[in-house]
């Protein structure tokens, strides 16, 4: 992006609201929520929200952090919730790691009421965070590929288009130690080469701002929404289309 592209700062809680409106009162699925810190600000928004997450070791942390949501182990493709039962069905920053994102998605779309949301949260790569987080992950192309997947699904008939926001989020950056922190602890696996380190450190140095409450890094990301509208040929084909796209 140029410059004068560069999208509007705005909270994630601003960006959410802009583009699905309230979400105090609804049924929310959020799969793939990690340890559960975008499903804890849904709560805190008056979401009554599930979310749903594959590996133990990050569910167990989500549920001792409490703050309203339950949770339950599964992935985005098998969950075991119930069917037809949310109101929205949200990918915060996890559609990038479906092996299949075009199932993940469909899946999602089995668990909303008529007329339901499928909300995807992702990052936008590179971005002036995409410098520093490389050096221990580079998940550029996987957030592309996520985008793709939610382009090439809204034409499917089910579903349509009904809201798309780029907006600039802060990462807090009080040190280059609690960026490098925060970054390993959502995956047990990541680890920082020490031989790359002064090259982050730059990068890290190079890409900081400062506000009234201290330093950060723009983090460039998006929501893309996909309305379930009610189905062309009467819900027996819709039905019909789940049954043979899901057939466990």
């Amino acid at each position: 992006m140029r410059a004068l592209d560069k999208p509007p700062i705005m909270t994630i809680e601003t960006a959410l609201e802009r583009c699905i409106g309230e979400v105090d009162g609804l049924r929310v699925a959020d799969l793939g929520c990690g340890t559960g810190s975008f499903t804890r600000r849904l709560a805190r928004m008056g979401a009554d929200v599930t979310g749903v997450e594959p590996r133990q070791s990050a569910l167990l942390e989500a549920l001792r952090k409490g703050g309203g949501p339950s949770y339950v182990l599964g992935g985005a493709e098998t969950s075991g919730l119930p069917e037809a039962a949310f109101d929205l069905v949200m990918f915060s920053k996890s559609l990038h790691h479906c092996p299949d994102k075009e199932v993940a998605l469909l899946a999602a779309c089995r668990l909303l009421r008529r007329n339901g949301r499928v909300v995807v949260f992702e990052p936008v790569s590179p971005d002036p965070f995409w410098p520093v987080i490389r050096h221990i992950v580079d998940e550029r192309a996987m957030h592309q590929e996520a985008l793709r997947a939610v382009q090439e699904l809204a034409d499917h008939r089910f579903l349509k288009p009904t809201g798309s926001l780029t907006f600039t989020s802060r990462v807090r950056a009080m040190s280059l130690e609690a960026v490098i922190e925060t970054i390993l602890s959502t995956d047990a696996n990541r680890r920082l080469d020490p031989r790359v380190r002064p090259a982050m450190e730059a990068a890290f140095e190079a890409v900081c701002q400062e506000d009234e409450t201290g330093r950060y890094i723009p983090h460039w990301c998006r929501f893309d929404v996909l309305t379930l509208g009610p189905a062309a040929r009467g819900e027996v084909e819709l039905a019909t289309v789940r049954s043979a796209a899901f057939p466990y």
